[in-house]
């Protein structure tokens, strides 16, 4: 039973391209339902929040939300939220709630919506993995997707699904100028696993990696975010996630040759990742670069190439992929169980 359950994470991180495919067959009925709330024009604000994973989630959905529609969108912790909406939101804000629960259970999701809902007059749409949801229950209406149903503690298939799903929303609300570039998803995420699949399986196993950090900006900060998190709940194995450049003032003195950085560059810092890898390699860390192209110089440095036919605030949905076989390969190398609760921080706190 055992072996059994512990394959279950790996099948769910495979079963991505599948689950995608699905998703995007149910675009339309779902861009209906959000339609529904009315024009989004009529919001002061749109607030995407939920915890753990699915804040993660939130933060890499924010940015593709705010490139989509030409207006800001925020990701706020759903603990921030329900404690301190008043350092988020103006008194007279009228927000639009995107809440996002895989379990469609979580607490403090649901408390945000309430004060939300209460003291600002929101209207929310619960985003979810199950239907008739207590989230869902506070909220207007529910989305929910059932076809990245996941068995495991930790959320892999169910992260990529719901952020497609998500971009496939404003990308609906704004006209359907994306829709082909996001179709693209599920065979780029395919055919990623059959190309590096070996590869990030090494890198995993390496036992001199005493610790693994991850490098992003903007729209990657949130997939930087969920990496390390994926290496904690499955592996218990030291990580930490920064902004790229923000690393090298501080963080970057903790690296030697048993560090190995993940980099997740973004084009508006490119002309500083020569930079930032000279600095890195000093230190004899080794560094993997998930690039699109190949415009700088990474000699010393592994690359993956991957996600140059989309635009760059749809890419964490064609890169979560990377982090959570990582954190399941390296928990398989050490004699853990990726999907037991045993080997996982209490499995209460990982209900997102």
């Amino acid at each position: 039973m055992e072996n059994r359950d512990s394959q279950v994470t790996l099948n769910e991180i495979y079963n991505q391209p599948q689950a995608c495919e699905q998703t995007l067959a149910s675009a339309d009925a779902r861009q209906r339902i959000l339609a529904a709330l009315g024009p989004l024009q009529q919001y002061t604000e749109i607030v995407l929040t939920g915890c753990g994973s699915s804040y993660n989630l939130a933060k890499c959905a924010s940015f593709a939300w705010s490139a989509i529609l030409g207006r800001p969108v925020r990701a706020i912790a759903s603990s921030e939220l329900m404690g301190f909406p008043e350092v988020y939101l103006g008194a007279g804000a009228r927000p639009l709630v995107l809440a996002i629960s895989r379990t469609g259970g979580t607490t403090e999701v649901q408390l945000a919506v309430e004060r939300m809902r209460s003291e600002y007059k929101a209207r929310a749409l619960a985003i979810t993995g199950q239907p008739d949801s207590a989230v869902g229950a506070v909220c207007d209406a529910e989305i929910a997707f059932t076809e990245c149903h996941e068995e495991s503690i930790v959320m892999t298939q169910a992260f990529t699904c719901m952020l497609t799903g998500l971009y496939l929303l404003a990308d609906g609300a704004a006209g359907w100028r994306n829709r082909s570039g996001l179709s693209l998803i599920p065979c780029l995420i395919s055919a990623s696993v059959e190309r590096y699949a070996e590869t990030l399986q090494r890198i995993a196993e390496d036992g001199h990696t005493r610790e693994f950090v991850y490098l992003g900006s903007g729209v990657m900060k949130g997939l930087s975010d969920e990496c390390s998190l994926k290496m904690t709940e499955m592996a218990l194995s030291p990580t930490t996630s920064h902004r790229s450049l923000e690393f090298r003032h501080g963080p970057k003195a903790a690296l030697d040759e048993g560090s190995q950085v993940v980099i997740f560059p973004v084009a508006a810092e490119l002309p500083h990742l020569e930079t930032l890898l000279s600095e890195i390699r000093a230190t004899e860390a080794q560094t993997l670069i998930i690039t699109t192209e190949g415009n700088f110089d990474s000699s010393g440095s592994g690359s993956l190439r991957l996600g140059a036919e989309l635009s760059e605030f749809l890419r964490p949905a064609v890169y979560a992929h990377i982090g959570q076989l990582l954190a399941c390969w390296r928990s398989l190398s050490k004699g853990l169980n990726p999907n037991s609760p045993r080997h996982l921080a209490r499995t209460v706190l990982l209900d997102v």
